[in-house]
């Protein structure tokens, strides 16, 4: 059901600029912000630079406007025709908001072209435009058109702003949300056999660390035999990972079940969820884990320690560093009353603070500020 903004408040028009809706974290969010736009009363489409991807049906069916440009490769002047004249297709829009860079030079002239009178980028983490350097180049260039730069956390904040990538007065944080509901009523389930069950969620690349726990996770067991790992996520590293498993004696212990839909069910068969990234902006998956009521045992990266607080809720470690995670997961199962008060703690935090509809609100007070500095509010 939509909600109207509110007395004296007009609804926004609010167009999401993403690569593609392929799954991942950054795609996620931009679902559930334009849902929420939506829920709250306002026009919400998502425009995608490439093709549709594997979560533009799920979206459809939340009732967002889902468009694809299908843009090729490197630089191609006809797409920034073609999103200007999606822009203008729409009648009214308010803002245009990107993720990451690598779209960011588009969204910025499209929406110049359009007449569209603010444009905002979210920068998802402090690796996001990795391989890509001339992404951050063409980023640079269209500051000047952006009004304004919202960080996933402030330690992404910090980063872009003491290495001058962006001025201060630029940016802003904004920390994510997600629909908390699922996570919140999906029936715990016990172990049948007693076992302490870690599980983590991720794509199956080298950023994640997932070499590393399965490392730590050995020296756990030789002194937690009961304990059991479960690593959902599909990527590159499959068949290095199952080659690792069986080379550190882990079968039946440490499982690779790829990718699954059931989050919620997933993180409910959890005793804790344990995080061996090794760089992060805010990941979506830490903030499900607190809402399911779980304890977070993880590195030390991006926003992780911002919306988990150590001692509170969660163990942390450096990063990169198997033996000090190995004694952190020793430290963090040595008591199953600590990781079942840490959880509940969890699941309380997540409700004070971090709903996508409290995002959603973030993301709307900024937008309705920048337009009324421009005589549009």
């Amino acid at each position: 059901m939509s909600h109207a903004p509110g007395p004296g408040r007009a609804p926004l028009s609010i167009v999401q600029l993403v690569d593609n809706l392929n799954a991942g974290g950054l795609e996620r969010l931009a679902i559930d912000l334009g849902v929420a736009h939506r829920k709250a009363g306002h026009a919400s489409a998502i425009l995608c630079l490439g093709g549709e991807g594997a979560l533009a049906a799920q979206a459809r069916q939340a009732g967002l406007d889902v468009e694809a440009l299908h843009k090729p490769p490197g630089l191609h002047l006809p797409t920034l025709w073609k999103l200007a004249r999606a822009l203008r297709r729409r009648g009214r829009v308010d803002v245009v908001h990107s993720h990451n860079p690598g779209n960011h030079h588009y969204a910025t002239a499209g929406a110049k072209l359009a007449g569209v009178p603010v444009v905002i980028n979210t920068r998802h983490g402090v690796s996001s435009s990795s391989g890509a350097r001339y992404n951050e180049r063409y980023f640079k260039w269209v500051l000047p058109w952006t009004d304004k730069v919202v960080y996933v956390s402030a330690d992404s904040e910090r980063y872009y702003t003491t290495q001058g990538i962006v001025p201060a007065a630029q940016g802003l944080t904004i920390l994510n949300g997600t629909p908390l509901g699922p996570f919140l009523t999906a029936p715990r389930v016990a172990s049948p056999d007693g076992r302490l069950r870690l599980v983590t969620l991720g794509r199956l690349v080298p950023v994640k660390g997932h070499a590393l726990l399965l490392a730590a996770f050995a020296e756990l067991l030789k002194t937690v035999p009961g304990a059991e790992l479960r690593i959902y996520g599909g990527g590159e590293l499959q068949a290095t990972l199952e080659a690792e498993i069986s080379r550190l004696g882990l079968t039946g212990r440490a499982f690779l079940p790829g990718e699954t839909r059931q989050v919620a069910q997933v993180l409910a068969e959890a005793d804790a969820f344990v995080f061996s990234s090794l760089s992060e902006g805010l990941p979506i998956v830490i903030l499900e884990a607190l809402a399911s009521g779980l304890p977070i045992i993880s590195t030390r990266v991006g926003g992780v320690p911002e919306v988990a607080p150590e001692g509170d809720v969660a163990w942390y470690c450096e990063a990169g560093d198997a033996p000090a995670l190995a004694a952190l997961l020793r430290q963090a199962l040595a008591s199953r009353n600590e990781l079942a008060r840490r959880g509940q703690r969890a699941r309380v935090l997540a409700q004070e603070k971090y709903s996508i509809e409290a995002a959603q609100q973030r993301y709307e007070t900024l937008c309705r500020q920048l337009l009324a500095s421009k005589g549009r509010g």
